[in-house]
Parts: structure tokens; sequence; C-alpha cells
């Protein structure tokens, strides 16, 4: 009796093992959630290898941490996942990403490596080294904790420099600000586009070509007083040439050439902005949308907490240097996502419980090493102006216990 039941077992764990690859993919698409794709991969031996590794249906909004475990915190289903997709990552920091892929820094080398998490893909070499940037004076990594020498303003509107020590651990972690991509990285030979960074106490901005360039330059001074740049984006407005939109401040929207470095034109800020905007309570950001090209996204907070957003658009893009602003009100279906992440804006369809007509934030900002609020987390809600939080505070605390935590990051999870 046991051994014809044994048997019986043995069958049908044979018939479901052997089930048809297609018929299995077909089932695979409709696993809404992706702890249930791995689990329907578990299944045994035949699964693993007919179900690809990656679903292409299954979209997500991950928000990583660099701390032990290396945990991934899914917006939609609101769980944290234990993850060893990201490895290594203690000696490193996030300064980007761009869909799938971060963008790191060596804290020991300061070399800069782009990876993908979901595909585990690494590309290294492409990037000049930090110590390349425009105002580091000296680097000498045999000089222990006086490795760099960095040119540094005595203030925002240029008016003189001071030679300033730093250690190479300190400039590593915090002197850097944000990575910027043209696209996500490939390594086809031939492969070019561009990159930039922000960087500085008070904001400089540098450029290279992925995979031509051998050093930073800076770009967007015109040589004359360096401005200071808050956010920038990789922007090809119609069939025209690649170019760079940034926001200083002085809240003035920026066109770079990336080519020569200069500004070509120039926008002033919107009249409301100007008359409330300070450096310490308002954020801005720039943003591409396929509603309205590019917008100007300011970010207001109280006590370091997000409070509101206010979104602006260009009344005609042609006349850039006149001041024609108009209000945002509404994203449609549309989420922005602002961050350390190149600033982006997508439609969430297929993500789990995400709705559109959200900015989805992190805590992004950081001056002298000091980042405001770990907890300010969250979305804004366009539609009813309210702010959510999409982390619990526990949940937080008991990922990191740095003074400084490293920044969580966005991913989109599209493979």
């Amino acid at each position: 009796m046991m051994m014809s039941k044994r048997r019986n077992k043995d069958i049908d764990d044979d018939a479901w093992a052997d089930l048809h690859i297609d018929l299995l993919r077909a089932v695979g698409k409709h696993v809404d959630h992706y702890d249930d794709y791995v689990r329907m991969q578990a299944v045994c031996k035949e699964w693993k290898l007919k179900l690809p590794k990656y679903p292409k249906h299954l979209k997500n909004l991950w928000l990583g941490f660099v701390y032990e475990g290396n945990p991934f915190y899914s917006v939609g289903e609101e769980k944290l996942y234990s993850s060893k997709m990201v490895e290594g990552m203690r000696n490193k920091v996030v300064r980007g990403s761009y869909g799938n892929w971060l963008v790191t820094i060596g804290i020991k080398d300061g070399e800069i490596e782009m990876l993908n998490p979901f595909t585990r893909a690494q590309v290294s070499g492409l990037l000049p080294p930090v110590s390349t940037v425009p105002e580091i004076i000296l680097y000498d990594p045999g000089n222990h904790n006086k490795e760099y020498t960095v040119k540094e303003r005595l203030n925002e509107i240029g008016d003189g420099y001071h030679p300033v020590v730093w250690p190479q651990a300190w400039m590593h972690k915090y002197y850097f600000s944000k990575i910027v991509l043209s696209s996500a990285p490939q390594q086809d030979e031939g492969f070019m586009a561009g990159a930039m960074i922000l960087y500085g106490t008070f904001g400089r901005l540098a450029y290279c070509q992925i995979g031509g360039s051998d050093k930073w330059v800076d770009i967007g001074s015109n040589n004359s007083a360096k401005p200071v740049y808050r956010d920038a984006i990789f922007h090809r407005p119609g069939n025209k040439k690649m170019m760079i939109y940034a926001v200083n401040t002085f809240v003035e929207l920026c066109v770079i050439d990336p080519e020569s470095g200069n500004v070509v034109s120039k926008a002033a800020p919107p009249i409301v902005v100007r008359d409330y905007f300070h450096p310490l309570r308002n954020y801005m950001y720039v943003v591409h949308t396929p509603q309205y090209s590019v917008i100007l996204v300011v970010r207001h907070l109280e006590g370091y907490r997000t409070t509101k957003f206010d979104m602006f658009k260009r009344i005609d893009d042609d006349t850039i240097n006149n001041e024609g602003w108009s209000r945002v009100n509404d994203l449609g279906d549309y989420v922005l996502m602002l961050g350390l992440n190149s600033s982006a804006c997508l439609l969430p369809h297929g993500f789990p419980d995400t709705k559109g007509n959200r900015i989805y934030y992190t805590n992004d900002k950081m001056r002298f090493g000091i980042r405001f609020n770990y907890y300010d987390i969250g979305y804004f809600s366009v539609k009813d102006g309210t702010t959510h939080q999409i982390v619990p505070c526990s949940l937080l605390t008991s990922l990191h216990s740095d003074l400084v935590p490293p920044a969580p990051f966005w991913l989109i999870y599209n493979h």
C-alpha cells in the first residue's frame, strides 16, 4: 500500500517536472510578485532550468540600501528582501542609478563602477576616477589621511578660493553628490555616452564621455565665477544634439553644451520661486517628462521633512531666455522619481500597487557630510497635496546605526 502511494507520488512529481516549457512560461507570466516567482522556480530543478532567471513581465520599484545583507525594499509589496544581488558594497558608496544600473564610488580607491544588481553585470574602467575632477589640486594616496588637496570656494558665488586638505575616505564618501548617466551602460565595442558628476561643498559640475575620457572636465561655468548646481539631466530636444539641463542655486534653468562645456541659454526662475526660495528649505530637480518636456521641480521641507512639491514648465521651450513659466498641477498617469537616480519620469503601469500622479523621493541631499533626516523617504500625491512615508521608521532604524547613513537609491526592475 505504501509502495503504491510512493510510486504514485513519483509519477505526479515527474508529471509536474515534465510540464512543457511553453505552458510553464505562460503560467509564470501570471505571477504578479517577485517572491512568488522565486518560489515557482524552486518547485523542482526542471522548472528552475525552464523558467527565465529574471522575468521580463515583472516590473517593480525597489528602494535599495547599502547595509549588512544589502536589503531591497519593494515599494509595491511593502516588503523587505535580504538580497545577495549586490555584494561587496560595504567598501562602496552609491552615487547614482539609471534604470537597473547603479553607479558606485570605491571608498578605498575612488574608482567608479556601474553594476546591475539583477543580472550581476559589472562595468568598470569606462569612467575616470573621481581624483581627476577639476577642483582637485593634488591627490597623493601615500599621504595617509591627507591624500586630497582641494580648491575650495570661500562662498557660493565664487568670491575666492583656498586650499583644503581632506582624507581619502571622507572625500570618496561625501564630496561627490551625484553621478548622472545619459544612458544605461553597454559593453558593446564602440559604445559612447555621457556622464556628469555633481561634486564639492558648493555644487560644481563636471562631464566626461563614457569610454572616451581619462579625466573629468569642468562645464557650466563659462570661465567665470562658478555657479552652484543642484541637479542636472541629459536631454535631447527633438532631433537635436544631446544637451545638459541643469538648475543652479539662483533657480535658473541652464542649458549646457557638453562638447564646449558652455552655458548656451539660461532661463530666469519662476517669480514665485524666486520670492520664497531658500537653499536649506528647498531642493531643486530637473526632470524630462513626455507631457511637458523639461520641468523644474521644487521640494519644500520643514524641519528636514518634505511637506510638498511645486512643478513648473516652460511656456515655450524655443524662447527659453524669457521668463515664461507655467505651474504644473497634474502628472496624469506618470510618476517622478527623485533622489540619487538620474531624475526620471515614468509610467507605473505593471508595477504592483503603484499609482500615477505621484512624486517619489528619498533623502538624497547632504551638506558638509551631514545627511538631513534619514527618515524622509516617501511619495507626494500631486492630486491631494499630501506626503506619505513608504518605509517605516522602525525598519530604517534597525537597518543602520551610522551617524551618517548611506542614502538609499531607486532601482527600476524592468528587465
